[in-house]
């Protein structure tokens, strides 16, 4: 309680450097941040991962990683494989519902899903009583739509009308 907590995105304006300087902060990751491990100290307190079909395809990464808590937000622990040490959240989402966006303050109830991890991950700080939570990598915005293939892997989708070809969505290149 009253602390400050940072809540990392994956967007092409994360920096290594910047991630170096809060290495010793409470910090809330998701995804494939652990792409940038190699090139930095700091590693999140919490990993997070909200979709199904994207953790499918990543279950052995996500079972190797070792922050103090590891939250995989799902509508069904039946779709959800078994990685190692990991809590599952129940999620709600408020696309399905047809309701305004709502904001969960208590996650062991369950978590507001607002179609980004990010959302979720805002609300695991709020709940766990950070005053103040500072958001790095978050860009709001994607040069390309996503799909899913056959497999249901994701896989980057035809450019959006109007948008530049070469914009990145993630800190690396090598993210999908």
């Amino acid at each position: 309680h009253g602390k400050r907590c940072f809540v990392i995105g994956n967007g092409p304006s994360l920096r290594a450097e910047d991630l170096e300087k809060i290495k010793d902060e409470f910090s809330i990751a998701s995804n494939m941040i652990y792409l940038i491990y190699d090139k930095t100290s700091w590693r999140p307190n919490v990993f997070t991962a909200g979709d199904v079909g994207f953790i499918n395809t990543r279950v052995k990464e996500f079972s190797e990683l070792e922050p103090e808590l590891k939250l995989i937000f799902s509508e069904s622990k039946l779709r959800i494989p078994k990685i190692k040490n990991m809590v599952t959240v129940k999620n709600k989402s408020w696309f399905k519902m047809g309701k305004p966006p709502f904001f969960s303050d208590d996650i062991t109830e369950c978590i507001a899903s607002g179609g980004v991890v990010t959302y979720s991950n805002l609300q695991v700080a709020a709940f766990m009583g950070f005053s103040e939570i500072i958001l790095l990598g978050v860009d709001h915005n994607y040069s390309r739509g996503y799909h899913r293939d056959k497999n249901n892997r994701l896989k980057v989708g035809e450019m959006i009308e109007n948008e530049e070809p070469n914009l990145q969505n993630h800190f690396t290149k090598d993210y999908l």
